[in-house]
């Protein structure tokens, strides 16, 4: 369905609210999107809605702070993919950056 006049998103935000239910979480995918909607009464733990991988990268991050190649190495997956899933997983608002552009980089879990 398209809807041209972008009030959907509005409407479903605040007949959530009105209702006490948590927001929504939309997950873009460029020609579509998801909506995820949770039951009200419970509190989530942050990161419930991840996939199985970016769950795994979540989770490793719960003992230390971590660099990519330690959570590679730990986890059996590419640098490449641990790259992207710490991205994601920023963008979130579940995990930070330390360092950066030529200094060493490392994560770990916003805390809760």
């Amino acid at each position: 369905m398209v809807e041209a006049l972008a009030t959907g998103i509005p409407i479903v935000t605040n007949a959530l609210a009105d209702a006490g239910l948590p927001p929504a979480h939309y997950v873009d995918a460029a020609i579509r999107f998801t909506v995820v909607l949770r039951q009200g009464g419970r509190e989530a733990r942050p990161g419930h809605d991840l996939n199985e991988t970016e769950l795994r990268v979540y989770d490793a991050l719960a003992a230390a702070e971590r660099n990519v190649t330690e959570l590679a190495q730990e986890l059996g997956l590419s640098a490449p993919n641990v790259r992207k899933v710490l991205r994601h997983l920023k963008a979130r608002g579940l995990v930070e950056q330390s360092g950066g552009r030529g200094r060493p980089t490392s994560y770990r879990r916003i805390p809760e």
